[in-house]
């Protein structure tokens, strides 16, 4: 049988499967301690209220804080060493793909 130079195997990527069924403004909390949420991009103002690891809210990254969405509400996007303390889902699936046997 002779084979052509072509593949006609389906590619999801190819049609964004990934962006419409994998939202980047949704954001997981990744963080090992609670994250603080603020008015505004400042740490000087009192705490509205704190989301801890596991819990996922919709916003934009903005700088070095995520706004969230719909509010004037923003959390630091790094600890004070650092570390990252929310991921959106496309990384965490991407993350997850990548592990052996993901």
């Amino acid at each position: 049988m002779a084979m052509s130079g072509t593949c006609s195997a389906y590619n999801p990527l190819s049609e964004n499967i990934v962006e419409r069924v994998i939202s980047p403004d949704i954001w997981v909390c990744t963080a090992t301690k609670p994250v603080s949420v603020y008015h505004g991009a400042s740490l000087d103002g009192m705490p509205q209220k704190e989301l801890r690891h596991g819990d996922a809210i919709s916003g934009e990254k903005e700088g070095d804080w995520l706004v969230l969405k719909g509010t004037d509400l923003c959390a630091p996007f790094f600890d004070e060493h650092g570390n990252r303390n929310f991921k959106n889902q496309r990384t965490l699936a991407m993350e997850a793909a990548a592990k052996p046997g993901g």
